[in-house]
This record gives structure tokens, sequence and C-alpha cells, in this order.
């Protein structure tokens, strides 16, 4: 575990290191020669500015604030796809444990940064989570996803292997429809050791 002390903060962020990206894929990356997955604890404002910036640079508005990261980082995980500094957020995924299934979690937010898309880094990061999600004890990993987004539909469904579980018309509002899905974690790492 790796801890980083912010004194002009006074407060201790937690860099716990997942797993190495692997090189053949950062090697087609320019700039970058190492990427890794951290599981993060603590607050940092500097973190939360640099998450929020990160989300509205991918979606183009922030669904969460510094209101609801904070939670998020207190209660939830958060993982974080960064260089080897940990100074720049390349991709982000936020999970909740599902309360009436407490071996369900549910994958909140998950990005990886425009300039990087489609170089299977996506595809990388979450199968990273998947088995770090199996190492703390959950069984099913469930997603909502918008039904015209048709990159996230080939990762999650075609790639990865989620389920339509069903569709929720007007889930964030009107015509903000998305598909429920579900995969069978143990399933998962059976079909893909």
């Amino acid at each position: 575990m790796c801890y980083n002390y912010n004194r002009k903060e006074g407060q201790l962020l937690k860099f716990k290191e997942i797993e190495q990206i692997s090189h053949r894929i950062v090697k087609n990356i320019d700039g970058i020669e190492s990427l890794a997955v951290y599981e993060v604890s603590g607050k940092s404002l500097r973190l939360l500015k640099d998450m929020i910036e990160f989300w509205d640079t991918v979606f183009g508005h922030s669904a969460l604030d510094e209101f609801g990261f904070v939670p998020l980082l207190r209660h939830g995980n958060v993982y974080l796809l960064t260089n080897e500094n940990k100074n720049t957020v390349l991709g982000m995924a936020s999970f909740m444990r599902d309360w009436s299934d407490p071996k369900m979690a549910y994958l909140f937010d998950y990005a990886i940064a425009e300039e990087l898309q489609g170089m299977s880094l996506g595809y990388e990061f979450l199968t990273i989570l998947i088995r770090d999600l199996a190492d703390l004890g959950f069984e099913t990993l469930q997603l909502t996803v918008d039904v015209n987004n048709k990159p996230a539909l080939r990762l999650y469904s075609d790639k990865i292997g989620f389920n339509p579980v069903r569709m929720s018309m007007n889930e964030y509002g009107e015509n903000e429809d998305r598909y429920i899905m579900e995969l069978n974690i143990e399933e998962y790492l059976k079909e893909n050791e």
C-alpha cells in the first residue's frame, strides 16, 4: 500500500496497488511507460478536484460533485487507472454493495480517458476490477448502461459477458433508458482463466 500525505490538507490518502496493466497494452500509448490500477481510500481535495475534472471531461457534465465522491471514497470502492506517479487520472470506477444482496456489487461509474479509448484499456481495467471483486467475496456484478452507448455495450456484453436482466425506461429521466446488466463473477473467472 502506498500512502500519500498532504500536509496542506492534513489528510492521509491511501493508494493500494491492485495490478499493473499489461505491458502489451501500455507499449502502444505514447509517453506512458507504466499504468496501474489502485484502490483509493481516504480523502484529498486535490484528488476530488481531479476526479470531478476527469468525469466532466469524459461525460461533459458531472453527475457527481464533491458531495457525491466523498461518500464513495469513504463507503464504496473507488479505483483509479493512473500512471506510475499517480498524478493523472486516466480511468475511474466506483462500486457500491447491494443492500438486498451483499454478494452483489454495483458498478456505479466507469470511464476511460477519451484519448485512451479503443486501446483495450477499458477491457483490461474492468477485468482487473472483476478479479478484485471476486477476491473481496462478491459473486455478482450489476450495472446500468445507456441503450444507445454502443461502445459500452460491446465492452460489457460482447467482450466481458454481462447479460441484460431488464430494460429500465426513463431510468434517469425522460428518454434516459438503460439496460440493467449482470455478470456472474465466478462463471466469468472460470471462462477466462
